[in-house]
């Protein structure tokens, strides 16, 4: 089980699940999974989701929107079939931010890294920071299990993650709509 990170941002007021890119769709799915078979073990089993937000921006703003991301994540998970009453979440915004020292020691521990990601990755190290403080991290309350913050530097969205100026890869539907108005 990982965190699941998101956009700078995201998810906006509108709550929309398009906050959530395909990676982390992917991870929820299989913590969602995971979870429902350990519940028919240990049915009064809770999972706690607590959201962060990076530095930038007011407090106010930010425990707002680290609300808004552990709730997103709450309601995927409800979604694919967990029951509510099993998840709590909580938010901290800007508070209990990851510091360069600790995202440098995640990174250190990271060994699905190859070494030129890696350089990579140190280069824009402050950027590196912001973005993995933009998450909902997982605990299990049975055995205090939380999740890893593994960032996923291999995933095909990771460029959208880190950068929110990064090209944005078109969906299916929107090729269909500007094929259309090409007239093709």
């Amino acid at each position: 089980m990982r965190s699941v990170y998101f956009e700078t941002d995201r998810p906006g007021k509108g709550n929309s699940e398009v906050a959530l890119l395909p990676t982390e769709r992917q991870t929820l799915e299989t913590i969602a999974a995971e979870f429902k078979k350990y519940l028919t073990y240990k049915p009064d089993a809770t999972l706690t989701l607590s959201g962060y937000a990076d530095r930038r921006g007011p407090a106010t703003y930010n425990q707002l929107l680290s609300e808004r991301r552990a709730a997103l994540a709450k309601r995927f998970l409800v979604d694919q079939g967990v029951p509510e009453a099993n998840i709590e979440t909580q938010a901290f915004g800007k508070e209990k931010s990851l510091t360069a020292d600790d995202v440098q020691r995640l990174l250190d521990q990271d060994n699905d890294l190859g070494v030129e990601v890696r350089q990579k990755v140190i280069r824009k190290l402050s950027n590196i920071v912001l973005a993995y403080n933009r998450r909902v991290d997982f605990t299990l309350s049975s055995t205090g299990q939380e999740s890893a913050r593994v960032y996923p530097f291999n995933g095909d969205d990771f460029s959208r993650l880190v950068d929110r100026n990064a090209p944005r890869k078109p969906r299916g539907v929107e090729l269909a709509a500007e094929t259309e108005k090409m007239g093709n």
